[in-house]
């Protein structure tokens, strides 16, 4: 990599150092350049700037990260006051606060929302914000072009991409919040015979443009922002339907592994491996809505463990019931559904609908053979207790 043609002049026996600001459109000859320049030059140090790194010799990456939610409030704050003096955030601090979150932290996408204060409130622009691209632009004519809407800079980093890495991209964006390499691999591999998958995800890593997190097991994540982009350039690529298809067939399959706590509603290590993949299963059970009802009905029945340990349960009673409200389902399905939703809603203090839920237990006695009837029974007991405020021993509560 090192030139020994170039020339460096007077600045072979300088201290000082050298700034590149923006190397990722040009890394290979930046990087040449760095290798060239602190070998001819021993007191030159280099400071660059880059989506990648230059992978040099002696090079230390500081990665930087999104702001902190204070520090990105107090950026909107300030912007937002030099585009509309006198602007009181005071009372709409939660929504600001929302508007740093969705945006990741990212300073330039939070202050072209905050010039935006100058004819909407913060709430108005909240709202707007699953269509970011088009509301945020207009940033400064003096920045460059690819500073001065939010699509221009994310465009910027993707069409530096080669190829394969933009297919990868596009098509990791059907994961919902974060997820395993395995998982990246089962649902994005196998299409294209060339399709590294876990050689690309590092390589997007390196680029910036995915995350990772963990320190046991790694998981790997598109900041929102990206994941919106990512989203439409699969939708042009006609690839949509097939990669959401392909995530959610993952996740159900998942879900009947013997890794996955189907039965087990309190402490159970298994919970570990099923708790990161929520965001994962909630998109697995959107798309699962356009499915035949037992497909719906199999996936909450085995969300139902995650979604009681981790004190969710207005979300899995809501989901529950959903899929129990559409077209009739195999009795035995049903029967296990109803059990769920029957504990529940009674977390959620929802008795009334713990005790139809017991009540149509026991009404498919006869298509279930009598399965279910004892907890059925068990039910109908807690809730005449709970409704009675008797106390219910913590030992008897079902482990199955």
């Amino acid at each position: 990599m090192h030139r020994p043609d170039l020339d460096f002049g007077v600045l072979r026996d300088k201290r000082l150092l050298l700034v590149l600001d923006n190397c990722e459109h040009l890394i290979a000859s930046c990087a040449e350049l760095v290798a060239s320049s602190v070998t001819a030059c021993p007191g030159i140090a280099v400071l660059s700037t880059s989506r990648e790194p230059l992978q040099v010799p002696g090079e230390v990456v500081m990665a930087v990260q999104p702001l902190a939610l204070a520090d990105a409030a107090r950026l909107f704050a300030e912007r937002s006051a030099s585009v509309r003096p006198g602007l009181e955030l005071g009372s709409s601090s939660a929504t600001v606060e929302a508007i740093c979150r969705m945006l990741d932290g990212m300073p330039l996408a939070i202050e072209l929302a905050a010039a935006r204060t100058r004819a909407m409130t913060p709430a108005e622009i909240l709202e707007r914000l699953h269509d970011r691209f088009r509301l945020l632009t207009g940033g400064s004519r003096t920045a460059a072009g690819r500073q001065q809407t939010l699509r221009a800079t994310v465009e910027w980093s993707y069409d530096l991409l080669d190829a394969r890495e933009k297919a990868l991209f596009r098509r990791l964006s059907v994961f919902a919040g974060s997820w395993r390499l395995a998982s990246a691999e089962a649902v994005c591999g196998g299409v294209d015979a060339d399709l590294d998958v876990p050689d690309l995800v590092l390589r997007l890593v390196d680029k910036s443009l995915v995350a990772v997190e963990g320190t046991v097991r790694s998981r790997y994540r598109l900041l929102g922002t990206l994941r919106q982009y990512g989203l439409e350039r699969l939708e042009e690529a006609g690839e949509k339907a097939e990669f959401e298809r392909r995530h959610a067939e993952h996740f159900l399959a998942l879900t009947m592994s013997d890794d996955w706590p189907a039965q087990a509603w309190w402490l159970d290590t298994r919970l570990e491996v099923a708790a990161p993949e929520l965001d994962n299963l909630r998109a697995a059970l959107e798309w699962s809505r356009t499915q035949p009802a037992d497909v719906q009905l199999s996936l909450v029945i085995r969300m139902a463990p995650l979604w009681m340990a981790q004190g969710r349960f207005a979300e899995g009673a809501t989901a529950l019931q959903a899929a129990l409200d559409r077209s009739p389902q195999p009795a035995m399905l049903r029967l296990q559904a109803l059990e769920r939703l029957g504990w529940l809603a009674i977390q959620h203090g929802d008795l009334s609908s713990a005790a139809d839920a017991a009540e149509e237990m026991l009404g498919l006695n006869d298509h279930t053979g009598g399965k279910g009837r004892a907890m059925a029974l068990a039910l109908t007991g807690y809730v005449a207790m709970q409704a009675g405020d008797q106390p219910v021993p913590a030992t008897a509560w079902p482990r199955a």
